[in-house]
């Protein structure tokens, strides 16, 4: 039925229109149409599909619409039911194929139904398909609004009458017209679309172009407009549904904006086409149909929001997202974006079995995100996501990517609660293509959960931040990334909790880089910080040949930490060589693959930091650049079973090879030994096992065997020329702990540094106030391929204790050319102790050189006693092929103390050097089964030895000083020995001790003050400095008045000594008294063997 041109209001109780039926009111020529009023006010009939009674029924292929096909405008529409209204199979909609515009389409209804009966382009529209533009679209229903099968609430617009035109003709329009808006309110609304490819309902505003020829195409125009939903209660999106706004690329895609007091999106089956997304909420840019030119796709994706007041539900394939495809760059930059704002959140998705080869998987994964198309210059967009409660995501995504070389988008999400199982949320180029990408920032109010999902942020050149704020962070198996290849430094991941971080079954925290840029920094700082069941926090290098980048520092600070099974770490790879043989057109080379180096470790606890069961805290570089220092500060320190070094292997590694065999004809067929020794790029040589290969600094070695037939194996690799592309770093890790309180290593653990090459061991600095080895080591270590340059060891404490085998060791098995040995740095080991050093059941502090070099010194500084018992301190060169380095010296000295020694030993010897000196500074020597030696092998010279003491005293046995028989070492022997020993043709050293050793004859006053008990008490053994010990006695001349006796805590019951032996200690005129070499004496100690400062000594 067609409404004369007159009338523009139609009052209806109950229209129903069907098969085929029409109202219409165009526009012709350049006249406008009046606008098309239709209201249906009735009681209702039953609808033609059978649903509850609707008053304006619209089904059977009907249409009620207006047209434009001139300059004219087509006419306003506006539609409204007092009840129901539904159009099935049917269209209402206002449009333009002119230079006119359509007209506005309203609709309003207490409830609506849209069901295109798997029809497309049946519901509600407004289009054109020329100059002129689309009209806007209104729909306001109370109650419930659903969409299905194919209908749409849409705006579009399209230049079909290109397709009318010959390939060789001209556009019939230089500009397409724009789509409208679109705008829903609805008290709920659902979507049901259908289950497969192009076959959607939803609500849109679209601009599109026709395939055409480029020379057919307009050149501008084709803006969409916004689409607005509001929807009181529940939206629901199910299978193919999607609000969105979409470009063909001359203009811009309008804004979608969706609010709604919950939002469910989901599937009811799965998509037949792998990684086919269905419902969707979305904006997409610059997608043009057909072939075009550059400079047309201008078209910019616009903003998506989505408010939610209450719960936000996505499951499987389903996503809101922003995409761009276009290829022009405004000048006004685009900070367009995806934002989601909601109550509570919930991400799930499923993975299923595809079958075929390999069996893939197809991800039906939830998405939150922004995209860029591989050839598009746009950035995709940021995201952003709110949500007040708890957010979940399982199976799911959230992130900005690029194919192309636009910048992916910033991240940020908030949240109460955030849990991330199996999920991902990431800024990046999958493709590694050379762009920065976008920060990532996670600010959650309490608990974030990271199970077995990824937080990254991975580009090619400069990777973003990493920013991650919460109450606490507990990671099951989870990754947080950040890796660059690129020329930049990358930026990088800082965590700060409130509470606790918590990692777990190989979590990860990391940063890393393939570029000359070096890799971001890790910073974190929380309440606790608990590792275990190797997880692990690390920055590393895989720089390749041309670059140097280096790894970003590890910096943490907690109040507790502990680290069980897990690591803490700065590495740069390990390098490998590659060597391609002369082909026909004669290239070869040897390339060298090596990383950068490593960078600083730091860790800050103000409370206790446990370290345990194989856990490491290390830093290290394989070849280029340094490996950074290790500083660990504590108030207490724990270390279980674990260990903390330094380590590198700069100059000289065990490397892995590839060679591709020549196919010049001097070498194609030939084996590869024989190809190789016949290389001129290089010099190759054989030598017995060994083929050796040297170019560009670079000297590597493979085995002969293997050479013949191997292509690719393992060799080792040395620097041996002046090459800074492949020169390796010079500085060496230094390990620095620092505990306010008690340091305790125990049950195997480490403390260490070492090398392998060029570059030098790193120092190790311990301070704490007790420091305790239990079963324990502290050591650094020079290897023979080294070239000898150990690092030193130094303790500063108040009390040092080594029990159960514990070791403080410096080893060097270096062999290096008397060049070398000139330019090597002395080291040693310095204990200094407040108040005491203990060495307890075999425990040793050493020194050894088993190649050419000197053993390294060691020097005890202590305030009151140096115990050892069944232990040793020793220095010693062992020297190996004609190697003539020098035991090391050995120096204890005291500020008020005694040295005591039971079945233990002090001894520096050398078997072809000089042995190593020994001076013992001590208020008191005491020996049982004690040795002190300085010896040394044939044809060489003993170390001297100076006793520096009052008084020795060696128990009930025998004190055996300059034997010409040589002692041995027995834990189980009584003997006490002082000796510089020499073969026959050796040269003994100088002996310097005390001569008399009665304790009878060395009567002396006390020096203090008698009413001066504080000093008197606290130490029998008390002198004033430059005078001989002094004793006292409970009774007779000399002894304290009767009246201060009952307070002092002195030697009036020393156990199972009589009274009547219970002499004083000695004094001499002169402090040392001298013994030649070259004159055994041997004489009879004094039998009392608990002797007055032993029965007083310091606990």
């Amino acid at each position: 039925m067609r409404m004369p041109d007159k009338v523009r209001k139609f009052e209806l109780r109950i229209l129903t229109m069907s098969r085929n039926s029409e109202i219409s009111n165009n526009a012709r020529g350049a006249g406008d149409a009046p606008s098309l009023r239709v209201e249906a006010r009735g009681g209702g009939n039953a609808g033609s599909i059978g649903e509850s009674p609707c008053v304006l029924c619209i089904d059977g292929e009907s249409q009620l619409y207006s047209q434009a096909s001139g300059s004219g405008k087509a006419a306003d529409m506006m539609i409204s039911a007092s009840g129901k209204m539904q159009v099935v199979k049917s269209r209402i909609y206002s449009g333009t194929q002119g230079k006119g515009n359509s007209g506005n389409v309203t609709v309003r209804a207490e409830e609506l139904l849209l069901d295109g009966r798997d029809r497309s382009r049946k519901g509600i529209k407004t289009y054109t398909e020329n100059v002129g533009n689309a009209g806007a679209i209104t729909v306001t229903v109370q109650g419930f609004l659903r969409i299905a099968n194919q209908a749409g609430i849409s705006s579009y617009s399209i230049n079909r009458e290109n397709g009318k035109r010959p390939p060789r003709g001209t556009p019939s329009i230089e500009a397409i017209g724009n789509a409208g808006s679109v705008t829903v309110q609805a008290g709920s609304l659902r979507i049901d679309g259908v289950v497969q490819e192009y076959r959607k309902s939803g609500i849109w505003s679209h601009a599109s172009l026709y395939p055409a020829p480029r020379s057919l195409l307009p050149r501008y125009g084709s803006n969409t407009g916004d689409v607005k939903v509001t929807v009181a209660g529940l939206l629901e999106l199910v299978d193919r549904a999607e609000i969105y706004t979409q470009t063909a690329g001359l203009g811009n895609a309008g804004d979608v904006s969706v609010r709604t007091g919950s939002l469910r999106m989901y599937l009811t089956e799965r998509p037949r086409i792998q990684g086919n997304k269905l419902a969707e909420i979305k904006s997409i840019g610059g997608k043009l149909g057909g072939e075009s030119l550059p400079a047309y796709d201008r078209g910019k994706a616009g903003n998506v929001s989505v408010a939610v007041d209450g719960k936000l539900e996505m499951r499987n394939a389903v996503a809101i997202r922003r995409e761009t495809f276009g290829d022009i760059v405004s000048s006004e930059g685009d900070d367009r974006a995806v934002i989601v704002q909601t109550g509570s959140l919930l991400m799930s998705g499923k993975e299923r079995i595809m079958g075929g080869p390999g069996n893939k998987i197809d991800r039906l994964y939830p998405q939150i995100k922004t995209t860029a198309n591989h050839s598009a210059k746009q950035k995709p967009g940021n995201v952003m996501v709110v949500v007040n409660g708890t957010a979940e995501l399982n199976l799911a995504e959230i992130f900005s990517e690029t194919t192309s070389h636009a910048r992916p988008g910033n991240i940020s999400i908030r949240a109460g609660d955030l849990k991330i199982q199996n999920s991902k949320i990431y800024s990046g180029t999958p493709k590694g293509k050379w762009v920065d990408t976008g920060n990532i920032t996670i600010t959650v109010h309490r608990q974030m959960d990271l199970i077995q999902g990824e937080i990254l942020s991975s580009g090619g050149n400069h990777p973003g931040a990493i920013t991650v704020k919460a109450g606490s962070l507990s990671m099951n198996s989870g990754t947080i990334s950040n890796d660059s290849s690129g020329s930049k430094n990358a930026k990088g991941i800082t965590i700060t909790l409130d509470n606790t971080l918590r990692l777990s079954n190989q979590a990860t925290i990391s940063t890393g880089t393939k570029g000359s840029g070096n890799a971001g920094d890790i910073t974190i700082a929380a309440d606790m910080i608990n590792l275990s069941n190797e997880s692990r926090i690390f920055s590393v290098s895989n720089a390749a040949t041309s670059t140097r980048g280096n790894a970003g520092a590890v910096i943490m600070t907690s109040d507790a930490l502990r680290l069980d099974r897990s690591h803490i770490f700065n590495t740069g790879a390990r390098p490998s060589i590659e060597i391609k043989l002369p082909d026909q057109y004669e290239n070869s080379g040897m390339s060298f693959f090596r990383s950068g180096g490593a960078n600083t470790v730091s860790v800050t606890v103000l409370g206790k930091a446990e370290i345990s069961n194989g856990s490491n805290i290390f830093s290290s570089t394989a070849w280029a650049g340094n490996a950074g220092p290790i500083t660990i500060k504590a108030k207490e320190l724990r270390v279980d079973g674990g260990r903390i070094y330094g380590d590198t292997a700069v100059g000289m590694n065990t490397v892995r090879y590839k060679i591709h065999p020549g196919t010049h004809q001097a070498f194609n067929g030939k084996p590869i030994l024989d190809q190789l020794l016949a290389w001129e790029d290089a010099s190759s040589k054989i030598d017995g096992e060994k083929v050796t290969i040297t170019a560009h600094g670079l000297q590597f070695t493979i085995n002969s065997s293997e050479a013949i037939v191997a292509t690719d194996g393992v060799g080792t690799l040395n620097y041996v020329g002046d090459n800074p592309q492949v020169a390796p770093g010079n500085v060496p890790v230094k390990v620095t702990v620092a505990v306010s309180e008690s340091l305790k290593l125990s049950n195997g653990a480490q403390i260490d540094t070492s090398t392998e090459g060029i570059v030098g061991a790193g120092e190790i600095h311990l301070t704490g106030r007790d420091v305790w080895l239990d079963n324990a080591v502290i050591a650094s270590g020079a290897t023979s391929t080294s070239h000898g340059q150990v690092g030193g060891i130094r303790i500063d404490s108040n009390t040092t204790e080594l029990t159960n085998g514990s070791r403080i060791g410096i080893q060097n098995e270096a062999k290096i050319s008397d060049q070398r040995l000139q330019e090597l740095t002395p080291k040693e080991i310095t204990i200094r102790a407040m108040n005491r050093v203990r060495l307890l059941g075999g425990s040793k502090v050493s020194t050894r050189a088993s190649g050419n070099t000197d053993a390294g010194h060691i020097m005890f500084d202590v305030g009151r006693e140096l115990s050892l018992e069944n232990s040793a301190i020793t220095t010693r060169a062992q020297q190996a092929q004609g190697g003539q380095g020098d035991g090391g010296d050995i120096t204890i000295q005291f500020a008020d103390g005694w040295t005591r020694l039971i079945n233990s030993q002090i001894t520096t010897s050398s078997t072809a050097g000089k042995g190593g000196d020994i001076r013992v500074h001590s208020d008191i020597l005491l020996l049982n089964g004690g040795i002190i030696q300085a010896n040394t092998a044939q044809g060489a010279k003993g170390g001297d030895i100076t006793i520096d003491a009052f008084i020795i005293i060696p128990g009930d046995q025998t004190l055996r000083i300059g034997d010409d028989v040589r002692q041995t070492s027995d834990t189980n022997s009584i003997v006490n020995v002082i000796e510089a020993h020499a073969p026959p043709v050796g040269e003994k050293g100088v002996i310097r001790a005390p001569l008399d050793i009665s304790l009878s004859k060395t009567l002396t006053s006390v020096r203090l003050d008698f009413q001066n008990t504080t000093k008197i008490t606290d130490n029998p053994c008390r002198v004033d400095r430059g005078m001989a010990p002094s004793s006292l006695v409970q009774a007779g001349r000399g002894a304290l008045p009767t009246d201060v006796a009952g307070i002092w805590n002195g030697l009036d019951s020393m156990p199972g000594i009589p009274r009547e032996k219970q002499f004083l200690l000695p004094h001499e005129g002169g402090r040392v008294s001298e013994v030649a070499a070259n004159n055994p004496y041997t004489t009879q100690s004094h039998p009392l063997i608990d002797t007055a400062c032993r029965a007083a000594k310091y606990n």
